[in-house]
């Protein structure tokens, strides 16, 4: 499996620089990596007596979720610095460190030879995988290195390919982590039948981070019309636009808020191809119009203050995005469909906490059924289930207490 593997990831890699002549997010995860290993040998001689954590992270929203890990590490160890890898361009050049703890890097690619290298070059005290990343060279050097590595709010379905018989090689890797933190009980359940007996129930770090949100200061939008109601539609993509378009043009007595899952030029010039007036956070908080598009990263959390119902995007594709940091602030959400894997949205849904639209031209009919009065939210019941949800951070602070 090594030797195969190991020459689809060359290929898969040199792939991805081929199509950055052509698409900005593979141009940019190309050139990040340039020269990387250089410069990380340079920033390290500055923590030449400090402990370095490894926190691996795909992209910005799986980074988010990370740092009440990070909190707890710091307040167990004040003086710990961090390497924070991503796999995401989103992840990478969008978020912003403090460079005395910090250092961010692209994950190396997952050849054995490669990630032996930056392993012994950083000489982690640990490695922290968020969710859901196994990459199996990288496991094989961990594992080679006798460096320890875990895996927090770990979310895994009974059909997926680690459990694979093909991939049994992948899975005791995975399974020789010195310890997991599931997700959710239905994670821990499907791991424990698959032989693992390193599992623990953890909970959801998103909800300890859209606490955090909560209590920092809000942004306020400024609107010409301040009485009417606000709908924020999150982390829409291409395809969800459409339809939020048209509903947009319906609802012209209502403020709304449109946050692009990747923030692309294309994305606005659809807005305006449609001959709606708009204003970019980025350059104003004083909409000119009623409709307000982020146009950035990390904008959109502190935002759900001011909305009255939320659609959160992704639902009619892979998945809805992340529906907690609306239900946090007792925001009714609309999801697509498309919530098997994601137990969760199956939760909150089975809890009438969301409302699902199974086409997109149902969108418009429920935020008017939230926008009138007609659905409501029972915020009681809404604060027991997340109150639940939270994930124990005591486990990780015994975990701490071994490293």
């Amino acid at each position: 499996m090594y030797f195969a593997y190991s020459i689809v990831i060359s290929i898969y890699s040199a792939l991805i620089c081929l199509a950055g002549f052509f698409i900005d997010k593979a141009r940019l995860w190309c050139r990040g990596k340039k020269g990387q290993y250089i410069q990380l040998k340079a920033n390290l001689q500055a923590w030449k007596d400090r402990d370095i954590l490894w926190i691996h992270a795909a992209s910005y929203g799986e980074f988010e979720m990370s740092w009440p890990l990070i909190e707890k590490i710091k307040t167990n160890n004040p003086d710990a610095a961090f390497l924070v890898s991503f796999y995401s361009p989103s992840g990478f050049e969008n978020i912003a460190l403090d460079p005395d703890d910090f250092i961010k890097i692209y994950l190396p690619v997952d050849l054995l030879f490669i990630q032996k290298n930056y392993l012994k070059l950083v000489r982690p005290k640990a490695v922290f995988f968020i969710k859901y990343e196994y990459w199996y060279n990288m496991l094989r050097a961990l594992t080679n290195l006798r460096i320890p590595y875990y895996y927090v709010g770990m979310h895994l379905q009974e059909n997926s390919y680690i459990l694979k018989p093909v991939f049994s090689g992948f899975k005791k890797l995975i399974a020789g982590a010195d310890q997991i933190f599931a997700h959710s009980m239905e994670s821990k359940e499907i791991l424990e039948r698959h032989g693992f007996n390193n599992v623990e129930l953890f909970g959801d770090m998103r909800i300890q981070k859209a606490e955090q949100n909560l209590e920092s200061e809000s942004r306020i939008i400024e609107w010409p019309f301040k009485g009417n109601k606000c709908i924020i539609y999150g982390s829409v993509s291409q395809f969800e636009l459409a339809p939020i378009l048209k509903t947009v043009k319906k609802l012209k007595d209502y403020n709304h808020i449109i946050a692009p899952h990747d923030v692309e030029e294309i994305f606005f010039e659809r807005i305006r191809a449609e001959g709606i007036e708009f204003s970019r956070i980025s350059k104003t908080h004083k909409a000119s119009s009623n409709v307000m598009v982020i146009d950035n990263y990390g904008e959109l959390k502190f935002l759900y203050s001011q909305a009255d119902v939320a659609y959160i995007g992704g639902g009619f594709e892979k998945g809805p995005h992340n529906i907690l940091e609306a239900l946090i602030h007792k925001v009714p959400v609309i999801i697509g469909p498309n919530i098997d894997k994601y137990p969760l949205a199956r939760e909150c849904h089975k809890l009438n906490f969301t409302d699902i639209a199974d086409t997109p031209d149902m969108v418009s009919k429920l935020l008017k059924n939230y926008l009138r009065g007609k659905n409501t939210l029972n915020e009681s019941a809404l604060s027991d289930y997340l109150e639940s949800k939270r994930a124990k951070m005591d486990l990780v602070e015994k975990l701490l207490e071994k490293l």
